[in-house]
């Protein structure tokens, strides 16, 4: 068995330059919580963060809903794996025990429209994410466009993060 590997806070930070070293810390906990989904070709990660910026509130990863059983026959069976699937964000906000009003969220990659309208609705006031590899923009570039929209409209402050 092959063992992930795991960038260290410290290469990342030194890799991403304009940023606070918290905001460094919330998108490597991002990373993180990504390897926990079992979808091989859709690891994404999320953590919310209180408006001060130092608290974690709540994490998430994309995976099945609980209870559901997450069987390699399931997770490759796409149109089965795309309506169960909960995504990172949805499961940080679902978790999330307070308000998330002016709360930051941090994802290892770009929102959906989904997850983008839920986020909106949270009323979630930054998101930050890192820039996306060719494979998933080429997967999810329509979607993750009328996410930006969506956010843009509802004026939260966005930010793509290149490594």
């Amino acid at each position: 068995m092959e063992k992930e590997q795991v960038t260290e806070p410290t290469v990342l930070y030194s890799k991403i330059r304009g940023l606070s070293r918290w905001e460094v810390r919330w998108l490597q906990c991002a990373l993180e919580n990504a390897h926990f989904s079992k979808d091989p070709s859709t690891k994404c990660g999320a953590v919310i963060v209180d408006p001060c910026g130092k608290r974690r509130v709540s994490e998430g990863y994309n995976g099945f809903p609980k209870t559901i059983a997450d069987t390699k026959e399931r997770i490759g069976d796409r149109d089965f794996k795309y309506s169960a699937v909960i995504h990172a964000e949805m499961n940080a906000i679902l978790a999330a025990k307070c308000d998330l009003h002016d709360h930051m969220l941090f994802v290892s990659g770009p929102p959906c429209d989904r997850c983008s309208a839920h986020i909106v609705q949270t009323g979630i006031s930054r998101v930050a994410w890192l820039s996306p590899t060719q494979d998933y923009w080429d997967r999810w570039e329509e979607s993750c466009l009328f996410g930006r929209h969506l956010m843009d409209e509802a004026d939260i402050m966005m930010m793509e993060v290149l490594p």
